[in-house]
């Protein structure tokens, strides 16, 4: 039948698009070019800033198209029903042992300069991280080109500068690192209450999405099922799925610019230690305040 078709050059024309057509359909990948991506983070979180990383290293060699998304991890944690990060790391002395030498590690590995806090259980417990995830929201709707960078700053107050990032002073010092002068910092540090809602609605939206920790990475496709990621383990897995190579942490090593380590003090204090200092200093002064009044 085909052949005798094949003799008829419309017949010929015919069949030949209707198996282009078919090739093309059944090989069609699902993936957009760019693929978008969205990366649901907290910058409490160190496993987030690692991940963050990798997909900024990759972004232009996946042809990726990225969104920054900042939530709580309390929120999506407790919305999930599940014990928080700090509840999980007091229960079991092995997790809290394997989860920061893990972190070290893969911060060694990734070229991602992670010191381990002195007191990282202030961080995830009494310090946590709602100002500094609704400073990124404000930051978004204003400056959303500083989003990327404000993101980086404030892992690297954590985790390798070791100071409580969620403190209105240290936010301060973010903004003025980003390139704010002070009047845009000050705007922008007082308008950070009014996007509490917006943290929790975010936050329940990427519930909503499938987002149960994180770091949460989603590949929105092309029509079809999107496909998601948790944690900093998965890209082998997420190269496969977008038909990429995996090239390790650093795709491109000849134009590769690592991220500076902190200077390291020679007289440290703990966060407990820093804030009782700095009350103290209040204390002395409101007293010498008091005193020139009187």
């Amino acid at each position: 039948m085909i052949n005798s078709l094949l003799g008829c050059p419309g017949s010929r024309l015919r069949v030949t698009s209707h198996l282009l057509r078919s090739f093309s359909s059944s090989s069609k990948t699902p993936y957009q070019h760019p693929t978008k991506i969205n990366f649901y983070y907290d910058t409490l979180c160190p496993n987030s800033w690692l991940a963050f990383e990798i997909l900024l290293r990759y972004r232009p060699v996946w042809a990726l198209d990225l969104t920054l998304c900042p939530v709580s991890l309390k929120m999506i944690q407790e919305a999930n029903k599940a014990p928080s990060i700090l509840t999980q790391l007091r229960n079991s002395f092995n997790y809290s042992q394997y989860y920061f030498h893990d972190v070290e590690r893969r911060g060694k590995i990734f070229k991602v300069p992670i010191q381990i806090p002195e007191s990282p259980y202030y961080l995830f417990g009494a310090a946590g991280s709602d100002n500094q995830q609704q400073f990124l929201l404000a930051l978004r709707s204003k400056y959303p080109e500083l989003l990327e960078e404000a993101s980086r700053q404030l892992w690297y107050r954590t985790w390798s500068e070791d100071m409580d990032v969620n403190k209105i002073h240290s936010l301060f010092v973010m903004a003025e690192r980003i390139g704010l002068n002070a009047d845009e910092a000050i705007e922008l540090i007082e308008s950070i209450d009014s996007h509490k809602e917006a943290l929790k609605t975010e936050s329940q939206n990427a519930v909503e999405a499938g987002v149960f920790g994180l770091p949460f990475i989603q590949v929105i496709p092309n029509g079809d099922k999107s496909e998601s990621f948790h944690g900093a383990d998965s890209f082998e897995v997420l190269a496969s799925l977008l038909k990429k190579t995996w090239n390790g942490p650093i795709p491109n090593p000849e134009n590769f610019k690592p991220i500076q380590d902190a200077p390291v003090s020679d007289v440290f204090v703990s966060l407990e230690v820093f804030d009782k200092i700095q009350e103290e200093a209040s204390k002395v002064e409101r007293n010498q305040a008091s005193d020139k009044k009187s």
